[in-house]
């Protein structure tokens, strides 16, 4: 345990470093994402929110669930947002008052379905692939009001490859792609610098979890 959120801290620094170099105006957008078949990028989406919560309290985080892999934030993440899963989720209620828990609030605008976790941790439940495209092409006040809101903006987008993962890097914002390379083969690493060329996918900076010394030789071309 003591292990894994050294690791999500160590995240979150290199996370910060890259704000501080880059300067940026309102939210900044990082996609998580995997290269191996069980990407785990949803733990470390919870994991990195978290560590931002205790590392910079008063500053909020919102985390968007795109991928459809594996389990929910929701699942992964109960004492968070469990009490309140999109599936339970009431309509236009008025906000309530918690003790701590998430909190639904009352649709009053582009941000009306977020759900408010403990300390400054915001979720918007993601339904499915339409409401992703949605979110991603077509929604520019949400955008708007994301940038005037929220510190930082975590995006689980899962494999790479996938539709979530594509529609953000091309149509999003993307500061900066978090891949999840714990397993990843030097074959591996090249299939993925092509999929970065295909796909034209160009982020302002990439961290690769771990092996990080591979990425930005093999990646230069897509991100520079």
């Amino acid at each position: 345990m003591r292990k894994h959120l050294k690791q999500m801290d160590d995240i979150r620094l290199r996370i910060l470093a890259d704000m501080v170099q880059r300067n940026k105006h309102g939210a900044f957008v990082v996609s998580f994402c995997g290269a191996v078949r069980r990407a785990g990028t949803t733990s470390i989406t919870i994991g990195v929110a978290r560590s931002f919560s205790r590392a910079t309290p008063g500053k909020k985080v919102l985390i968007l669930p795109f991928a459809r892999e594996g389990k929910s934030v929701a699942e992964m993440a109960p004492n968070l947002f469990g009490k309140a899963a999109p599936e339970a989720k009431p309509a236009n209620r008025p906000t309530e008052e918690g003790d701590g828990e998430a909190v639904v609030a009352a649709k009053t605008g582009p941000l009306d379905d977020i759900i408010h976790g403990p300390d400054g941790l915001d979720l918007l439940p993601v339904t499915g692939p339409f409401e992703v495209r949605r979110l991603c092409e077509e929604d520019p006040d949400f955008w708007n009001a994301v940038n005037e809101t929220y510190f930082a903006v975590l995006i689980d987008t899962g494999l790479l490859g996938s539709e979530a993962m594509l529609l953000a890097s091309r149509h999003v914002d993307l500061n900066l792609l978090v891949v999840d390379g714990k397993k990843m083969r030097t074959a591996e690493l090249e299939r993925l610098h092509q999929r970065f060329t295909a796909a034209k996918i160009e982020p302002d900076g990439v961290i690769l979890n771990r092996r990080k010394e591979y990425l930005p030789r093999l990646l230069r071309a897509s991100i520079e």
